[in-house]
């Protein structure tokens, strides 16, 4: 069994569709559960957002349940331009492991995120040059991977090219994918690998030899409900998306930006269900207004419950989630706690099935990253 611990249920997915179109049989678990068939297991600590010492605590306790298992090896999922509690989660799970060593890669040649001279780089643009410098909950103030993750315990470092030789934290540049072939196979058993999905991919590459796969048909006929909670991923071009193909947009009240109010959530939630009588295909987003002083969570607390009542108010057959604030805080909304992949679309994108409930079948992905061009025809 391979283990992932992700940071949010975005990151959790993303890895275990990796793994599913590597054709090992995946699911994300928001609640470990270890009775299952699955070769890979994708946990959603759902961390990101607390403190250090509360994630510590919390992904050191899931990694030490892991660990117990004996499983064939484990994968810290990090954000890709370092989001979140990455250096204390990762020290958190080192010590659950008695590992001395993790190699650190976010980086995604692939889609022009690189390190370079321990720099963090997107399309040649420093980090903090680009859209994440407006993130609402962690803008980027610098482009140096050090100062972006910060250091508690143990010794961090940026290293030019073999990160597997020396104790520590290790971050070392990547610019492209031969570059990532190359320190996945630097990498021992012992180590603790650490980062994104593309050096994710470049271990299962490197350790486990690719199988075909069949799928149960899916059944997924019907309208598609594309929901959008991230910001980075509105003003990222997602409105533009709905325009180009004529997909009805319905955005938050104004009122549910200043409080809770459960009749506009209740009027929000009936516009989504009339935009269904235009088009089979429709998206319910936050918007791009930013409160600065009010906690994004609650914006997508409002959300999942306008969500809910979508879905006990019209069928939907295919719910494609932005976001992996939003996406988790629907499957709690929902008590959606396992959910086993099924069919890669894309690259860290597949169809998923809630097990054990009555629910669409799930699309989830990262904000900071668009929706392939076949999903919004399929």
């Amino acid at each position: 069994m391979i283990v992932i611990i992700a940071d949010d249920i975005s990151g959790a997915a993303e890895l275990a569709g990796v793994a599913r179109a590597h054709g090992l049989r995946s699911e994300v678990h928001t609640v470990f559960q270890p009775d299952t068939n699955a070769e890979v297991i994708a946990i959603d600590t759902e961390s990101r957002s607390l403190s250090p010492n509360e994630a510590a605590e919390k992904v050191g306790e899931i990694a030490r349940q892991v660990f117990d298992l004996n499983p064939d090896w484990i994968y810290k999922k990090t954000d890709s331009v370092c989001r979140g509690n990455l250096i204390a989660e990762i020290e958190a799970i080192m010590e659950a492991i008695s590992a001395d060593q993790t190699v650190l890669i976010p980086a995604n040649p692939e889609k022009a995120r690189t390190i370079q001279d321990g720099r963090y780089q997107i399309e040649g643009v420093p980090l903090d040059q680009t859209a994440f410098a407006e993130d609402p909950e962690y803008p980027a103030r610098t482009a140096d991977v050090l100062q972006l993750l910060g250091s508690r315990n143990r010794e961090l470092r940026t290293i030019e090219s073999n990160a597997a030789s020396i104790p520590g934290i290790n971050v070392p540049d990547v610019q492209t994918r031969q570059h990532l072939e190359n320190r996945a196979a630097e990498c021992e058993p012992g180590i603790l690998t650490a980062g994104a999905a593309e050096f994710f991919a470049a271990l299962l590459r490197n350790r486990v030899v690719p199988r075909t796969y069949s799928d149960p048909a899916e059944n997924s006929t019907g309208r598609t409900l594309f929901v959008c909670g991230s910001w980075s991923g509105w003003s990222g071009g997602r409105v533009e998306d709905c325009k180009q193909r004529r997909i009805p947009t319905v955005t938050m009240p104004e009122s549910l930006f200043t409080h809770d109010n459960a009749p506009s959530e209740r009027g929000w939630a009936n516009e989504v269900c009339s935009a269904f009588d235009g088009s089979d295909t429709v998206m319910m987003a936050i918007g791009g207004t930013q409160v600065s002083d009010i906690d994004p969570s609650l914006f997508i607390e409002r959300l999942s419950r306008s969500l809910q009542l979508v879905l006990e108010g019209t069928k939907v057959g295919r719910l494609c989630l932005e976001g992996g604030a939003t996406a988790a805080t629907v499957a709690r909304q929902l008590n959606w706690h396992r959910l086993e992949v099924m069919d890669p679309i894309a690259f860290g994108i597949a169809s998923m099935r809630v097990v054990r409930a009555k629910a669409p079948t799930l699309y989830i992905k990262p904000g900071s990253y668009p929706w392939p061009d076949m999903i919004w025809g399929c």
